[in-house]
């Protein structure tokens, strides 16, 4: 189960409950030591001889450390860096043993479809409930996408790539697509398989540990990894991160007694994302993608409250505003979400059809720029995608002001414009101009 204290319940007794229940278990939490008993990666500049670890007599005869450091690093980039990597913990019952004969992501083994999990797109994994409940890390190389995407296909979005909303590798992901990535890396592709060598001793987990969390991707997807990370992660660990990946559900202020047909947004859910993102935690963040979906029990009607998107985008805007070093940056919203703002971005042009007047919104990719002065444009088809950087067609004069991208989180595919079909039937249409040699207007 996702824990998370603030889950939806039937009354306030439960809730009460609940709240008392998560926080107990909380208090389980497997957190650093403070203080430390010692370091694992003393600083090596540092001149003090109790920061300075002796040289193993294996170091001095072992063909591995005869290797040059920098073809070292190389070597061990090459085999646990430069791929995207699930970082989940979770209070929960372990899994049932892996299943060697299953072709699931990490050997998972899941139980039938029934009509809930049918709803949801996903099936639960089997778990051993013969066992107590505990604390557990759970972690392994994404296959959410498949190996021969090269990445032509865009950004993580409607009509892209498939991004966090279509990940399933927690509940044993595609076969197809994990037997295709064992056929390339081999049978054990979806482990990261680092941990033996960096329990193999101490120079190796120096040398992978800083590789491990500065090439990778880090993807997390639960509310208690954001909350806690900062308590299970060293803060030099953290400082080394440079691309992440985040799943963060929006809430409302429902109450289990409340009687409103709806609520306001919590803002404070929200800002607590935006602030473990900060530039202290992560000053090297380079790339950083949010996926917002709505909490299922969320009781918010933006089409009805239009204002909790103002503040959605007002809290996206100045975060941004202060993370100076990001190239890339996108927040990837529902559909019905999305749809509200991209009302508000897309351009509506007149066009004369003979005979006729007709109104056509001009379609575009499932993507919106957004400065953070509130300025929106999309990407217009035919175009260059000019992803992660601002759209092409922009004036040069906004070229230092910050941005985000908006993104549409459904799997859905891309219907364009009914324009190409009249045309088919002979309709006539009298256009602006051609777009310019780049495809964009």
């Amino acid at each position: 189960m996702t824990f998370d204290p603030g889950s939806p319940c039937s009354s306030d007794t439960r809730g009460r409950r609940w709240k008392e229940y998560s926080q107990a278990q909380l208090k389980k939490l497997p957190v650093l030591p403070n203080p430390r008993p010692r370091a694992l990666t003393p600083d090596p500049f540092l001149g003090s001889g109790a920061n300075r670890a002796p040289i193993p007599r294996y170091q001095e005869s072992c063909f591995w450390f005869k290797v040059p450091p920098n073809i070292r690093r190389d070597i061990i980039r090459l085999a646990f860096g430069d791929t995207r990597l699930h970082l989940f913990i979770d209070w929960d019952y372990l899994d049932v043993p892996r299943q060697p004969s299953q072709k699931l992501h990490c050997g998972i083994a899941r139980g039938p479809l029934d009509d809930e999990n049918m709803a949801k797109r996903r099936i639960k994994r089997l778990k051993d409930e013969t066992q107590p409940e505990k604390w557990q890390w759970w972690g392994s190389r994404c296959h959410r996408i498949h190996p021969s995407d090269d990445g032509t296909l865009g950004p993580m979005t409607r009509g892209g790539s498939l991004g966090p909303w279509a990940d399933y590798c927690r509940s044993g992901g595609s076969p197809d697509i994990c037997e295709a990535w064992r056929r390339q890396d081999g049978p054990s592709a979806c482990h990261i398989g680092v941990m033996g060598w960096l329990l193999s001793c101490r120079q190796n987990y120096f040398e992978t540990i800083d590789i491990l969390y500065s090439t990778n991707t880090l993807i997390l997807e639960d509310t208690c990894v954001l909350n806690s990370l900062p308590k299970i992660l060293l803060p030099q660990r953290l400082e080394l991160v440079t691309s992440l990946e985040i799943t963060w559900p929006l809430r409302s202020c429902k109450t289990p007694s409340s009687r409103e047909f709806w609520e306001d947004l919590d803002v404070r859910n929200l800002d607590i994302m935006l602030d473990f993102v900060s530039p202290s935690k992560f000053p090297a963040l380079g790339r950083l993608y949010v996926y917002l979906p709505l909490e299922d029990y969320h009781d918010l009607f933006p089409h009805d409250h239009s204002d909790h998107m103002d503040i959605i985008m007002n809290r996206l805007d100045s975060c941004v505003r202060r993370m100076t070093r990001l190239t890339e940056c996108s927040f990837a919203l529902p559909t019905d979400l999305f749809e509200e703002i991209l009302d508000d971005a897309k351009e509506t042009h007149r066009e004369v059809m003979v005979g006729y007047d007709v109104t056509v919104r001009l379609d575009s990719y499932k993507q919106i720029w957004r400065d953070v002065d509130g300025n929106m444009a999309t990407t217009k088809l035919p175009c260059l995608d000019s992803y992660p950087n601002r759209p092409y067609h922009l004036s040069q004069d906004v070229e230092g002001t910050a941005g985000y991208w908006i993104l549409e989180a459904s799997e859905e595919a891309v219907y364009f414009s009914h324009l190409e079909e009249l045309r088919a039937k002979g309709a006539v249409f009298q256009c602006g101009p051609e777009p310019n040699p780049v495809g964009t207007y």
